[in-house]
């Protein structure tokens, strides 16, 4: 197996981070090695990070989302 061939995960936790969400992922799908997912999880925001999350998963397969049912901080 090659090293390009290597799935990269990235785990984003997320809380009220709506104003930097969108700059912050886009970042991190726009590196150069393209073999990546993203796994991010909404930690009960009060802000519209969940949806911005969820219009950024419609755009980007590599982007996983979840959404946790209460604040586990």
């Amino acid at each position: 197996m090659k090293i390009s061939d290597t799935l990269v995960s990235i785990i984003v936790p997320i809380c009220n981070a709506g104003q930097y969400l969108e700059v912050s992922l886009q970042s991190l799908l726009r590196q150069t090695y393209q073999n990546i997912e993203i796994i991010a999880i909404d930690d009960d925001s009060r802000d519209n990070s969940y949806k911005i999350l969820r219009e950024l998963a419609k755009t980007d397969k590599r982007l996983k989302i979840f959404k946790n049912k209460k604040r586990y901080g």
